[in-house]
């Protein structure tokens, strides 16, 4: 990408058609042989795949040095301990896993996605994709 705007054309393009394909709703089961419809945030949706997309341009394998040399991993860039923290902290990963296990669990993408999707609720998106959030955000 050569300048802002068409960084901020790309992300924009990559939210509509995220939000174009979804549809809006997410059928989750039956009751009653009624369908239960949960809503999903496709704002939240859209803004976690512009998120991933700027890390890591959708690529959910990378591992890579950060500039705090330490190594950051999969599609959200998560390093060891945040991923750990945040992940128990929201009840996503159990209090008594240890860090054997949650290295084994790290590049889980749909957790990671979980835990990114509670961080930004949080608002600590500023914070941990500091960057993207200003690509992302005009800032």
């Amino acid at each position: 990408m050569e300048n802002k705007k068409e960084t901020k054309i790309f992300f924009i393009l990559i939210i509509i058609s995220y939000v174009v394909m979804a549809g809006g709703f997410a059928f989750i089961g039956l009751q009653n042989k009624k369908p239960i419809q949960k809503e999903i945030d496709w704002h939240m949706e859209a803004y976690l795949t512009a998120i991933e997309f700027c890390e890591t341009s959708g690529y959910h394998e990378i591992v890579q040095m950060d500039s705090n040399d330490k190594l950051s991993y999969g599609a959200f860039q998560f390093q060891f301990e945040t991923f750990r923290d945040y992940g128990k902290k929201y009840g996503l990963i159990k209090k008594e896993t240890s860090d054997n296990e949650v290295k084994n669990m790290i590049m889980d993408y749909d957790l990671q996605r979980s835990i990114a999707r509670e961080m930004v609720k949080e608002g600590l998106d500023s914070q941990h994709w500091k960057i993207c959030y200003k690509k992302l955000n005009g800032k």
